[in-house]
């Protein structure tokens, strides 16, 4: 994220953030209690790109896999798949995750209510700044269609558990098929 208000604004958005980072592991906490799916997300609807000085790495050590089948179906998949160009509905998302527990919602709504009219200031202009990139890609609902009429247990589609989250798409896991056909 790029400041350019003054080191006071931008140390009291960082504390925002990292209190929105603190009250994810508290809601990771809670779903372990609750016994649901864990997945960690980096970011939220303000952070434009995320990196590192790395790539990220899977495991992927034979020794700890089985069951293995060269079963993947390549292209028959891939050909299915509609590349389309898009921007983000950030207002849309924020809907789809909203919390049913008011308690949840409440809290969030006093934190964005305490920033000053600075902070909402840079915030709004990196919504909009989100919004406006356009991005390349599939629509995780129709690679899921796509895999699911070949029969094929693709884990590229992270499907959600209940109508509070979204969908998501492993980029990654893309080149798998590719290369099934393919080849080097």
């Amino acid at each position: 994220m790029v400041f350019t208000a003054n080191v006071a604004v931008a140390q009291q958005v960082y504390v925002d953030l990292q209190l929105d980072s603190l009250i994810m592991r508290m809601q990771d906490a809670i779903a372990v209690q609750k016994n649901i799916e864990i997945s960690e997300i980096i970011g939220n609807a303000y952070v434009t790109s995320i990196g590192g000085w790395a790539s990220w790495s899977y495991i992927s050590d034979g020794r700890a896999k089985k069951n293995i089948r060269a079963d993947v179906p390549g292209l028959a998949f891939i050909n299915l798949l509609q590349p389309v160009t898009y921007n983000l509905n950030l207002d849309a998302a924020d809907e789809i995750m909203k919390s049913d527990d008011p308690k949840v919602n409440h809290f969030f709504d006093s934190l964005r209510l305490s920033r000053s009219p600075e902070e909402n200031e840079i915030l709004a202009k990196a919504r909009a700044n989100k919004e406006k990139q356009v991005y390349s890609g599939f629509i995780a609902q129709d690679v899921e269609k796509a895999a699911q009429s070949l029969g094929y247990d693709f884990s590229g589609v992270e499907i959600p558990e209940n109508d509070k989250s979204v969908y998501a798409l492993r980029y990654s896991d893309f080149v798998v098929p590719l290369q099934s056909d393919v080849g080097v």
